[in-house]
């Protein structure tokens, strides 16, 4: 989310905390009940405009969420049930029911608002942190000795072991060599043994 992006959510932002606090007002409603038709007329288009900048603006916030955020369902839930009217039917202009979805939705959507924004720098700064450790000179660097140190430690104990059994290999021969001589010797002892019982008992 890059700091555009950022700077036009806080604008819609704005724009929500702009709106009226209510839908109509006492002194409108007042006025309303002591009217003539054609001042009645007028106060009821107050309404009326007051709904239709809230549908421009709530369409502004369905375009953003469209081209930044297609991915999140979550918001698009609830934004969909921010409607800014009773939930449980259509009342006449001044009953107290509009004012008060009309307040409590105002709040829920700069609520939502507010989270999508904490979530979107949130995101920002994790994304931000793990490229700054990848693209690290230093890292690279780390990387690059503790690879250069493990070819040469690996080369190291390779030949260390060749050496062990290069040394085993000797002993092993030298073993055989002197087990050898030493057969040789016995049979030479026991052929003379041999020799000597059978002239013994001639």
């Amino acid at each position: 989310m890059s700091k555009k992006q950022i700077s036009r959510l806080n604008e819609l932002i704005s724009e929500v905390k702009s709106l009226p606090e209510e839908l109509y007002t006492e002194t409108e409603f007042d006025n309303y009940s002591n009217s003539t038709e054609e001042e009645k007329g007028k106060i009821t288009k107050l309404q009326w405009d007051r709904l239709e900048i809230k549908d421009k603006l709530y369409r502004k916030i369905l375009a953003f969420f469209n081209a930044h955020i297609p991915d999140k369902e979550e918001y698009f839930s609830q934004l969909s049930k921010i409607t800014f009217r009773p939930k449980e039917g259509i009342y006449n202009s001044f009953h107290y029911r509009n004012n008060e979805e009309w307040k409590s939705d105002k709040k829920k959507l700069i609520n939502l608002l507010d989270l999508l924004k904490s979530e979107l720098e949130e995101s920002k700064y994790v994304t931000k942190k793990s490229e700054s450790i990848f693209n690290s000179r230093l890292f690279w660097t780390i990387v690059s000795l503790v690879g250069t140190t493990a070819f040469f430690l690996g080369t190291y104990i390779t030949k260390l072991d060749y050496k062990k059994t290069e040394t085993l290999l000797e002993d092993t021969i030298s073993e055989n060599k002197s087990l050898i001589e030493q057969n040789g010797k016995l049979k030479d002892s026991l052929t003379i043994k041999n020799r000597t019982e059978i002239e013994n008992k001639k």
